[in-house]
């Protein structure tokens, strides 16, 4: 652990991040603006040093570069791997709002001259760890791992009122800390730029490997002494088994693992199975029988019908788009016969933590944004996995789609029983959504089924 030393770095030779999650708004960007013609940049950005993109500080470049800077203070950190890369940024999004109570109260009891100050860790004093122990934790990891990559900003009497928490997990990582510091005049500025919103966070550059929702697939059932069970199997469906859904033939779209499918097919239930991703150890998709499963439910639904039952277990909070949350749906109706009975469950939208960038959970090593259309991402193992949030109008939405059904709500997930009622009007919307589920992408190519699932459905539809 050490400590980076701060440096000036051209802004013409770094670069964005290809994912650069924030967007501003006209009124955002010349806020900013504002704030670095009347301050100066008082807040060193983040570079990776070894490819020399941006970590953190993406629009504060474009802007100075708009208005002419053409320098910066920055620190430069090495041999970052990608998902703290993203740590980093996601921190810096969250750290700069944080006028609160909740927030740490650091003081420097050395002298302080007017600009950069490197203070010596003994001359740091906590006098409040605040409520915000996440983000110490993230902060020190970072900290142990890539030594300073940041700076605080105090008045020139030493009470620091920007990013104390990272001043305080400075201290306690026995770094010493760059301060800015600034005068009475310059920190009723400071105080009143730094506690707007800068834009919100956006994934619309983040690329999109479907393929990898797989990988975080659950086991569903006991094994290796983990369990997670699944509200929608415990709560709904294995209840009903021996009343309204004895007999019938069920699907679960999918089914993750096959845990509960495979636990009901060894009590005698006609229950098939599918999902793109089911892998057959740890990473590695289980392609030739995964689409001989897709294949398996067109020659089934040709041959019988469509299914009595349909099952989505926990997939619409695994999607990464709208489109693909809409497919899953619109294929989940599809699939069951009219007056057949629909099972769906996801997670609700957290309903605290929200503050001015989204920000809706954090863990030890990862922070979580929630956008405007309830996803989420993540790094992990060099991928990014998206999570679905849902509202309750959007849960309301969905159960009045599929039918006459109840909506239920079990921790922080939910789960609806709905009977079909049948929509020729949505026809054209199926097809194109059974067409998108049957030609799920690949690392190479994608399962190219669609046709035969519009086919056999087509069939299906016209002759029961």
């Amino acid at each position: 652990m050490h400590n980076n030393r701060l440096t000036k770095i051209r802004l013409d030779s770094i670069a964005p991040a290809d994912y650069n999650p924030r967007v501003l708004s006209d009124e955002a960007a010349e806020r900013l603006k504002e704030s670095l013609q009347k301050l100066g940049v008082v807040k060193a950005i983040i570079v990776n040093g070894d490819n020399h993109v941006i970590v953190a500080g993406h629009q504060r470049t474009k802007t100075m570069r708009a208005i002419g800077i053409v320098e910066c203070p920055a620190f430069l950190i090495h041999g970052v791997s990608k998902q703290d890369e993203v740590r980093f940024n996601q921190f810096h999004n969250r750290c700069e709002y944080e006028f609160s109570a909740d927030s740490p109260r650091v003081v420097i009891t050395s002298e302080l001259k007017p600009g950069w100050n490197l203070v010596a860790n003994s001359d740091i004093r906590i006098e409040s760890k605040g409520a915000k122990a996440g983000e110490n934790n993230i902060l020190a990891d970072l900290l142990i791992k890539y030594g300073s990559f940041g700076n605080s900003i105090a008045t020139l009497d030493g009470n620091v009122f920007v990013s104390g928490g990272y001043a305080l997990a400075t201290k306690l990582c026995g770094l010493d800390l760059y301060v800015y510091a600034v005068d009475d005049e310059q920190a009723k500025l400071c105080r009143f730029y730094f506690s707007k919103e800068y834009g919100k966070y956006s994934y619309d550059n983040i690329k999109r490997e479907t393929f990898v929702q797989g990988l975080a697939q659950l086991h569903r059932l006991p094994t290796e002494g983990k369990e997670k069970k699944s509200a929608l199997y415990t709560k709904r469906i294995i209840p009903a088994l021996g009343t309204k859904l004895k007999g019938l033939s069920m699907l679960d779209f999918g089914a993750g693992k096959f845990d509960y499918a495979k636990l009901l097919q060894s009590k005698g239930v006609d229950i098939d199975y599918l999902d793109p991703y089911h892998c057959l150890r740890t990473g590695v998709i289980d392609a030739k029988g995964n689409r001989q499963r897709f294949l398996d439910v067109c020659e089934r639904i040709r041959s019988r019908g469509l299914y009595d039952v349909v099952i989505c277990d926990s997939v619409l909070n695994s999607v990464d788009t709208p489109e693909a949350r809409k497919s899953v749906i619109l294929t989940c109706f599809a699939l069951v016969k009219d007056g057949g009975f629909l099972y769906i469950s996801g997670r609700m939208e957290p309903k605290s933590e929200k503050n001015a960038t989204g920000l809706r959970k954090q863990r030890r090593k990862t922070m979580y944004f929630l956008v405007d259309d309830g996803f989420t991402a993540s790094m992990r193992d060099g991928h990014w996995f998206f999570q679905k949030f849902d509202t309750d109008k959007q849960i309301q939405d969905i159960c009045q789609l599929l039918g006459k059904g109840r909506v239920f709500k079990e921790g922080t997930s939910w789960q609806i029983e709905a009977t079909k009622v049948n929509r020729p009007d949505l026809l054209d919307d199926i097809i194109r959504a059974l067409r998108f589920e049957w030609d799920m992408p690949l690392p190479v190519g994608s399962y190219g089924l669609s046709q035969e699932i519009e086919n056999a459905y087509r069939y299906a539809i016209s002759n029961y």
